[in-house]
């Protein structure tokens, strides 16, 4: 009886071991997001002071982000680069679905809307990215241009939202499955 207790006890504390284990390899690539996200945040600005286009605010973006990595595998070494991979693999598939929602929502709303009195070459910006349409918009006279950049904005905002949504469907998603998880491992434990 005795024996039987103690192996309770020991797989009791396997889990907890297991759910802290969990708990410091997560951290750092929370922190890792929420420093990604500090400087999305920032790119409207970012952008406005320096000038830069949609490219160049990628590319800053994307440099951060090689940066940040760097400095975890040149900090933490061999060990920290195995467990940095997995996050900015999961962050680079995240980037590449949500961007691709967004270019073809943007591009579904823009198929076929081109605003009246726009010309051919503008037309053709505005049913390919918005950076584009930006410079094409600030060619055209006041009403014209300003039509054509409001129809860009909105189909740009739309495709951002159905991002948003389907960004919040998956972690749901994920929040359901880990509880289920969590809940077969109990189940299987308990006498």
């Amino acid at each position: 009886m005795t024996t039987s207790r103690t192996s309770a006890q020991g797989q009791e504390q396997g889990r907890q071991r297991r759910w802290l284990g969990l708990a410091v390899l997560a951290l750092p690539a929370l922190l890792a997001s929420l420093e990604l996200t500090v400087t999305n945040l920032a790119l409207p600005a970012i952008g406005r002071d320096l000038g830069a286009g949609s490219t160049q605010l990628l590319w800053t973006v994307d440099i951060y982000a090689f940066l940040l990595a760097g400095s975890l595998i040149t900090m933490q070494g061999a060990a920290a680069a195995i467990s940095s991979t997995a996050p900015q693999l999961g962050g680079a598939l995240g980037i590449a679905l949500l961007g691709s929602v967004i270019t073809a929502v943007y591009r579904g709303r823009t198929d076929g809307a081109v605003p009246e009195g726009v010309p051919a070459d503008a037309a053709g910006a505005f049913e390919d990215d918005l950076s584009a349409t930006v410079t094409a918009a600030e060619r055209l006279p006041g009403p014209v241009g300003d039509e054509l950049l409001g129809a860009a904005r909105g189909a740009f905002e739309t495709g951002f939202q159905v991002a948003a949504g389907v960004c919040a469907a998956l972690t749901a998603a994920t929040a359901v499955l880990v509880a289920l998880a969590g809940v077969r491992g109990k189940r299987r434990v308990s006498p």
